[in-house]
């Protein structure tokens, strides 16, 4: 569900909101999601945090409901500098993430599985490491199809 469209290294944001804003609206531009889409995934990162901590590894998967995909997919972002994201199940404990992936669930419901192989892939120490220094789409797809 990863395609090289859909990546996003070295990625400038002050913050989550600036980063989900950014990606956001490059979705819309290109077809991916609805115009509700960006409003709904702010405000489902306020309600329902997405950043995860597994041991050191810290990660955020921001996603909302399927209403507003139109394409469905997995955005990766590779961001330049750490960013707070809120742990989930939390609404204080806070995580610093270089790795995001943006789920774009078709169907509701679908987000479950795709949940569960990235937390699988990401709970090792050297698959997210590798992603936080990948330095071109082949070697992010690269790491991806080798896990």
């Amino acid at each position: 569900m990863i395609n090289p469209e859909l990546l996003f290294l070295g990625y400038e944001a002050v913050d989550k909101n600036e980063m989900l804003e950014g990606i956001s609206d490059w979705l819309y531009e290109k077809g991916y999601v609805n115009k509700e889409f960006k409003r709904s995934i702010m405000e489902r990162e306020k309600m329902y945090p997405t950043g995860l901590k597994l041991d050191e590894i810290e990660f955020a998967i921001p996603h909302t409901d399927a209403d507003y995909v139109i394409k469905p997919g997995v955005v990766l972002v590779q961001l330049k500098d750490r960013v707070e994201f809120t742990q989930m199940a939390t609404f204080d404990d806070k995580i610093h993430a270089r790795i995001a992936f943006i789920l774009l669930m078709h169907k509701d419901g679908s987000q479950v599985a795709l949940l569960q192989d990235i937390i699988g892939r990401c709970s090792s120490a050297g698959f997210v490491a590798a992603l936080e220094q990948a330095k071109t789409a082949d070697e992010v797809m690269a790491i991806i199809k080798n896990d």
